[in-house]
């Protein structure tokens, strides 16, 4: 995500240690994504079976299930703090255009080794990266922003200052959930009202934001349970931007999963 403010007088997490945590905890799950469902699959297994195989006794491939499960609920970690440095850098960012033009040029440069290593297809449209969704979850908020400032902060009267705000925040979540929704992307629609919700809460305080993330996420999968670790990580949030790895990320991303792509041929799933 874009980098924050270069400080170093505060302690605490910095926004690149944050980013280091999603980035490997990242990795973990699309380990358990790419290589150990592509192995359960290339067994027969449909991911009803494989649900069904956490509680029962099938052999040895029930302990890789339960591994993936494991590796899946580490990854869970990822995707909110990403969403949360996103909202940050879109206060903190210097030229927000370039910010959507850089999150949109890696989103076209991932999808190869995306679908390489998801669908074992160099390229195809049926589903799109993470960086499609935050994409667009970065055009919403800055959509939000724009109009408010234009319609709400026009309003004396408080009531209707307030019931403009909400009604904007609702109709550009929408809109921007549906666009993400028609283009298959990666969290769809759950992810852009996840950093639609960052966004709002974000001057309540840094849990209320993590918090409401979550909690979208969690109402569309109980996998996503394990996401509210991230309170924890946040609380100790500082503001400081920490190491220069606004490219390091921009790079992993890709990287990893054309890696991980070919390990999976390598092995023969």
């Amino acid at each position: 995500m874009e980098e924050m403010k270069e400080m170093n007088t505060k302690t605490g997490i910095t926004g690149s240690t944050l980013k280091i945590i999603a980035m490997v905890c990242m990795l973990i799950d699309h380990i358990g994504a790419v290589i150990l469902e592509r192995y359960l699959y290339a067994n027969g297994l449909s991911y009803k079976t494989m649900q069904m195989m956490v509680e029962g006794g099938f052999g040895n491939l029930q302990k890789v299930v339960i591994a993936d499960l494991i590796l899946r609920l580490i990854g869970r970690l990822a995707f909110p703090i990403f969403c949360f440095l996103l909202v940050e850098g879109f206060y903190y960012t210097s030229n927000r255009a370039k910010y959507v033009l850089r999150l949109f040029l890696f989103a076209l440069i991932s999808e190869v080794p995306f679908d390489f290593a998801f669908k074992n297809s160099w390229l195809e449209f049926r589903y799109q990266n993470v960086f499609f969704t935050l994409t667009i979850g970065l055009l919403t908020i800055w959509g939000i922003d724009e109009i408010q400032k234009r319609i709400c902060e026009r309003s004396e009267d408080q009531k209707k200052h307030a019931m403009s705000c909400s009604l904007i925040r609702l109709l550009g979540i929408i809109i921007g959930g549906v666009v993400a929704a028609m283009l298959s992307t990666d969290y769809a629609w759950v992810g852009v009202a996840t950093i639609g919700l960052m966004y709002i809460f974000r001057e309540k305080s840094k849990n209320w934001e993590m918090g409401m993330g979550c909690l979208m996420l969690l109402a569309s999968s109980p996998l996503e349970v394990s996401s509210f670790i991230n309170l924890a990580l946040v609380g100790h949030y500082n503001g400081q931007r920490g190491l220069r790895l606004k490219y390091v990320f921009y790079a992993f991303f890709p990287l990893h999963l054309l890696i991980l792509g070919l390990i999976c041929r390598l092995i023969g799933v």
